[in-house]
Order: structure tokens, then C-alpha cells, then sequence
């Protein structure tokens, strides 16, 4: 299939349509979430690091230790500020992150 082919459904045997293509399976009704905080994958993954690293880090180290894209960022940075398990400081390029102590 090439890249910009659009995939033909298929019927499996419970009959949920699924569709051929390069990526990962997840099985049905699964969003990425990690199951024991609720949190996304790429959150899990960014609070680790931040949890790790202890000091004040820019979103630029972040994405770089972490492999993150900048949409993957943005949510997982909302919903980390949201819970209340990371805080920030500083505005635009000075803007600094860490895990709540």
C-alpha cells in the first residue's frame, strides 16, 4: 500500500470493521491511556522525566529527551498543569516546567 493509499475496511470474525494499514493495533476501545494514573502515554512518559530531572526545564529539553511531538507536548503539558503534577514559571521563550515537589 503506498503511503497516501486509504486503507479498505475489513470484517473480522466479532464483526468490528477494521482497517489495514502501517500502524500499531490498539485494541478496541483503548485511547493510550496508562491505566493505573489515567494519564496519556506521552504525559506518563514527560512526568517521569520531569520527576527525574528535578530542576526547571524548557519545553525544548522536554521534547528532546522525551521524543515528543509538539502536538503530543501540548496536550500532555495541559493535562500534567491541569492535575496539578507539574508547575510553571517564566512566560514565552523563558518558560520553565518541573514536577510538583
Amino acid at each position: 500500500m503506498d503511503f497516501w493509499e486509504v486503507a479498505e475496511p475489513t470484517q473480522s470474525a466479532d464483526s468490528e470493521v477494521s482497517y489495514l494499514t502501517d500502524s500499531p493495533a490498539t485494541p478496541h476501545g483503548e485511547s493510550g491511556e496508562a491505566p493505573s494514573n489515567g494519564l496519556s502515554l506521552h504525559a506518563a512518559a514527560l512526568l517521569a522525566w520531569f520527576r527525574a530531572s528535578k530542576d526547571w526545564r524548557s519545553r525544548a529539553e522536554a521534547l528532546e529527551a522525551v521524543s515528543l511531538t509538539t502536538p503530543d507536548w501540548n496536550q500532555s503539558i495541559h493535562d500534567l498543569l491541569q492535575a496539578g503534577l507539574v508547575e510553571r514559571t517564566g512566560e514565552k521563550r523563558g518558560t520553565r516546567y518541573r514536577a510538583k515537589l
